[in-house]
């Protein structure tokens, strides 16, 4: 039996620091995706659609995504399983999307057996009660929360090893992971359906497993996508040479993407960075396009010392005689000082 597994739909997230039509766009395109899975997880003959937590992004969804997300679990006919996450998790779901085929795992951990001796198993919210499963059984189980990080949302994997578990099926982190749990079982975060802002770059899918093969196969889905790519402006030869290698870089993105170009490396004080004019061509090319300038000054302190009648010379004097501090915060301090005196922004 194969199962389809995602998590962390957040229906209805925004990223406001976006235009309002760009914002549009990407929850257009997740709704697109959830869509998308629903009809491949039909298309495959898979065994249910496993979902785990965080479906939508608030406990308050508008009725128009509801109302999307009753149309095609209803219109899908697989057994849909579903946890809640910490967004949604005070969300009450109506009847209309409480049928015969969406089943949510409250805050008791229940299980319900499918054909082909799997048993999937779930249980809402933070206090963790996992029962011994039966081991002749294939057992699936639902949870939301962080493996690695002991917040409010944690989960102690401890609880959840010995407990004959194949599958456990995991929301709450937003990249796709594999993990070994124990001598038995994997864990697995499919990661979120789409990216919604540079802390969610990469590629976004689901998960399709095989219980018969034990075999995880992550499903990429192209589309936007979020992207930070780096640059390196040590040497540069003017406008020409820059703009050559920023169109090499990216060559492979598609107009869709959001990207995101960091320059890094050391430039000579009097060389131009065209910042302005580069981000006003290379907008019209992707979604959206931002240059963050993380390069620095080329330092060459005891030449500027020796300037006569100059700010930056006295400046750097107080600097290197300061014997409190190290060479690598003397260096700083002088690149984040002659900043200033050109004016950069800090």
């Amino acid at each position: 039996m194969k199962i389809v597994h995602i998590a962390d739909v957040h229906l209805g997230a925004s990223n406001r620091k976006l235009s309002s039509s760009l914002q549009k766009s990407l929850k257009l395109e997740n709704a697109n995706r959830l869509k998308f899975v629903f009809e491949y997880a039909d298309k495959i003959k898979a065994g249910a659609i496993v979902i785990s937590g965080d479906l939508f992004h608030s406990k308050n969804p508008s009725n128009q995504l509801i109302k999307f997300f009753g149309e095609i679990v209803s219109a899908c006919k697989i057994p849909v399983f579903y946890v809640k996450g910490n967004h949604d998790e005070d969300f009450i779901f109506s009847e209309e999307l409480n049928g015969k085929n969406f089943i949510i795992f409250d805050k008791e951990f229940s299980s319900l057996q499918l054909e082909d001796n799997v048993v999937i198993s779930g249980q809402s919210g933070s206090d963790l009660q996992i029962k011994n499963l039966d081991q002749s059984k294939f057992n699936i189980v639902l949870l939301h929360g962080d493996v690695h990080s002991k917040g409010n949302d944690f989960i102690d994997l401890t609880l959840c090893k010995n407990k004959n578990i194949d599958y456990l099926a995991l929301g709450h982190i937003h990249s796709f992971e594999n993990g070994k749990l124990d001598q038995r079982g994997r864990f697995v975060y499919p990661g979120c359906l789409t990216g919604n802002g540079f802390d969610e770059c990469g590629e976004k899918g689901f998960v399709v497993f095989d219980t018969l093969s034990s075999e995880i196969q992550f499903t990429a889905i192209n589309g936007k996508k979020f992207v930070i790519e780096k640059l390196d402006i040590s040497n540069f030869k003017g406008y020409n040479d820059i703009d050559l290698k920023i169109e090499n870089l990216l060559k492979n993105y598609s107009f869709e993407d959001f990207i995101r170009l960091e320059f890094v490396g050391e430039y000579e004080e009097e060389q131009d960075k065209y910042i302005g004019i580069l981000t006003n061509k290379f907008s019209n090319l992707y979604s959206y396009f931002e240059i963050i300038d993380k390069s620095k000054i080329k330092l060459d302190p005891q030449k500027l010392r020796q300037e006569i009648l100059s700010f930056k010379s006295e400046f750097l004097k107080l600097v290197f005689e300061d014997s409190t501090l190290d060479e690598e915060e003397k260096n700083q301090i002088c690149r984040l000082g002659i900043s200033a005196l050109r004016g950069d922004d800090l």
